[in-house]
């Protein structure tokens, strides 16, 4: 080491020293504990799953796990705590589960704990189950932030409920979503493990759900339709009623749904109707156009691809329809029956078209000829109309009509 004065090495005894010293850096990712979390810059994001996924920054939707095994890690709440600056903070957590456990391991998760945060400012708490169902409202706050809470549903690995409903009234050859089962627990919960429930048939010849005694799988669970979702096929014309179950063979299966009886018809499109779901709208409102193919005696027909319905052109319009609108000219389109949620609940199989009114009253005319599908009886031209009402010329033509008649009355 050399020894200076003034700048000036030193030239006296100690101007060069030999020994050892220390060299201190400081890494600006770590949190000192006297640093305060922001609200602000802060987050705490629930992440479904025993590790979080690093590209996660908002929380998961819906997150669920089944109450067993106990101590089984379900799921990740990833704590990010930050200064207003955006500097990492180290603030303790204080954390509540209502059901099920957390903590930053299975090991030693509890209902409520105080946890140290780490020195990154990144701390990720896991959720346990603990033999427990129902919906979890988990909290987390430090000194300086609260954040929103978390929510998780454990759900039992056994129904004491199976509510099975009918899709669809009518299916054909293909097969179709026909029944949406619903297994809950006996809080309500619904069930979300993979196979859960099996679909069976009394009649096999019509729809064959496998030999007896063995039930054919509904899947997985079908968040759009918040269940199980049953696709079927039918094998000849006939009625079969299904019943829904939760093994996959009738000695498995503790719990069994009421039958819901399911027609079958192979039989051909030969017509279809064209409609609108309501017979008027005002300007710009949302509508929908429904289409529904039927045999030669105007039953309804299984839901699958239907192959040139219509003629070149699809549907036209007597005026245009508004931004947003479905394209019309498809000659070629699948149906199925719908839910409410899509706009019209339909158990029989049609397609379903959204469209927006024109912004200027008057009718509404759409046509669609039947396409080379159909036999030659139905291709012909189909039509349907609706009633675009605008009020603010139906009051302006009011107004006008009265000042007419005001004007007729003063005159000598």
């Amino acid at each position: 080491m050399r020894n200076y004065d003034l700048g000036a090495l030193r030239t006296s005894a100690g101007g060069i020293t030999s020994g050892t010293f220390d060299i201190v850096v400081s890494d600006a990712a770590v949190a000192g504990a006297s640093t305060v979390t922001a609200s602000g810059t802060s987050s705490a994001v629930i992440y479904e799953g025993a590790t979080f996924d690093a590209g996660n920054t908002v929380d998961s939707t819906n997150v669920t796990a089944v109450v067993t095994p106990t101590g089984t890690a379900v799921a990740i709440v990833r704590v990010t705590q930050k200064t207003a600056a955006g500097l990492p903070a180290r603030e303790s957590i204080t954390v509540t589960s209502s059901v099920g456990n957390i903590g930053t391991s299975c090991a030693t998760a509890g209902k409520s704990l105080v946890i140290q945060a780490a020195t990154t400012g990144i701390d990720d708490l896991t959720i346990c189950a603990d033999g427990t169902s129902g919906t979890s409202t988990i909290t987390v706050k430090t000194t300086s932030a609260t954040f929103a809470n978390k929510s998780i549903t454990f759900y039992a690995a056994t129904p004491t409920k199976i509510t099975a409903t009918a899709l669809v009234t009518t299916i054909g050859s293909a097969s179709t979503n026909a029944i949406l089962a619903v297994p809950t627990d006996a809080l309500g919960n619904t069930l979300r493990s993979a196979n859960a429930v099996y679909a069976y048939s009394d009649a096999v010849a019509v729809i064959n759900t496998g030999t007896a005694p063995a039930g054919t799988s509904c899947g997985s669970y079908n968040a759009d339709f918040g269940g199980y979702v049953c696709a079927l096929g039918g094998s000849t014309n006939g009625t079969a009623n299904i019943t829904i179950r939760n093994g996959s063979t009738t000695a498995a299966s503790t719990i069994t749904s009421t039958a819901v009886a399911l027609k079958v018809n192979t039989a051909a499109a030969a017509t279809f109707t064209l409609a609108f779901n309501k017979a008027s709208y005002a300007p710009g409102e949302k509508a929908y156009i429904i289409v529904k193919p039927l045999d030669a005696a105007k039953g309804a027909i299984g839901g699958t691809t239907m192959t040139n319905l219509f003629a070149a052109g699809g549907i036209t319009s007597s005026m245009a329809f508004g931004s947003g609108s479905d394209t019309l000219t498809a000659s070629t389109f699948a149906t199925a029956g719908t839910l409410a949620s899509a706009g019209v609940a339909s158990t029989e199989a049609i397609k379903l078209y959204t469209v927006y009114m024109p912004v200027s009253g008057g009718t509404m005319t759409i046509t669609a000829t039947g396409g080379t599908l159909l036999p030659l009886a139905g291709q012909v031209a189909v039509t349907a109309s609706a009633t675009v009402t605008d009020s603010g010329a139906a009051a302006l033509a009011a107004v006008t009509a009265l000042a007419t008649t005001v004007a007729s009355l003063k005159t000598p």
